[in-house]
């Protein structure tokens, strides 16, 4: 037979791996600067006192706007990269 602090870890465990895996509380509603999604239908709701003063959706075709953009890709070769087995270059493969 088990003992009775045996059957108290058991449980304890029991109910923190339950605890642990319920998701906690999930809302639907976006909160107020949250970005349009447009397979969603919603909108961007502006708060009041600030000023949007740059934004890009990457919504088009391609590449990003490189007068907007651009790419630090010097520093790969000279050894300032994150440790990827690949570094980026400017040339297109």
């Amino acid at each position: 037979m088990c003992s009775t602090a045996a059957k108290r870890y058991f449980f304890g465990g029991l109910l923190s791996t339950l605890a642990a895996c319920s998701g906690g509380l999930e809302t639907s509603t976006n909160a107020p600067n949250s970005p349009s999604n447009p397979d969603t239908g919603n909108t961007t709701t502006a708060l009041s006192g600030w000023t949007l003063v740059w934004q890009d959706e990457f919504n088009t075709p391609g590449l990003p706007d490189s007068s907007k953009w651009g790419y630090d890709t010097d520093y790969n070769q000279r050894g300032w990269w994150s440790g990827e087995l690949q570094y980026y270059s400017a040339q297109k493969a």
